[in-house]
């Protein structure tokens, strides 16, 4: 897996019971009534939102390709270009997408180790498990996604692809890609949801 820079420490371990931050006078609980770190809470959430937008984006790229090869049958090389440099301009967000979901992850996995109730601990890693994964395939996605795209623009501007380039085979990896963060996606959220059905604040 490409290795992902620049993930913030933000929750350092606690071998406490019980910890009492005090905010300007009120006294926060460290953990809700049933023994979740709140830190754990609040970031699902942030997650679960980070989760769906990579998904959004990546749904995108996939129907700006379909239409990318509707304007290429159509001879709208004009219209097909324009669309692949939005998609090349998209890369940066994309990577921010599988960061934010990652650094949201971390929180998450840091916080879970403190859950009281092993049940609910189990839950919690398996979600941070199955978002682990999903960045996984986010980092092979967005590194296959910006081959093709650039591939494409060659063969456009060319009239051939470059050498050594299987179109066909990276379509397909980029399809089967997206299939699986889409599942994964729906996984990771299920999880969480039947988390929250339990042991939610």
């Amino acid at each position: 897996m490409t290795k992902i820079r620049h993930i913030p420490h933000i929750l350092r371990n606690t071998s406490i019971s019980v910890a009492i931050i005090i905010i300007g006078g009120l006294t926060i609980s460290y953990f809700t009534a049933s023994g979740v770190p709140r830190a754990f809470l609040e970031e699902r959430i942030q997650a679960a939102g980070a989760a769906n937008n990579a998904a959004v984006l990546i749904n995108s790229s996939i129907e700006n390709l379909k239409k990318i090869e509707q304007f290429e049958a159509a001879d709208s090389n004009e219209q097909a270009l324009d669309l692949i440099s939005f998609e090349i301009s998209q890369k940066q967000e994309k990577q921010n997408a599988a960061v934010l979901l990652a650094s949201h992850l971390e929180v998450m996995a840091n916080a879970a180790k403190d859950i009281t109730s092993n049940r609910a601990r189990n839950l919690a890693i398996e979600s941070v498990t199955i978002g682990v994964s999903m960045v996984s395939r986010l980092v092979t996605y967005n590194n296959s996604v910006e081959q093709l795209f650039s591939a494409i623009q060659y063969k456009i501007i060319n009239g051939n692809v470059p050498d050594g380039t299987n179109l066909r085979g990276l379509i397909a990896g980029i399809n089967a890609n997206s299939k699986s963060i889409n599942d994964l996606s729906r996984a990771f959220n299920a999880a969480l949801e039947e988390f929250d059905k339990n042991y939610g604040a």
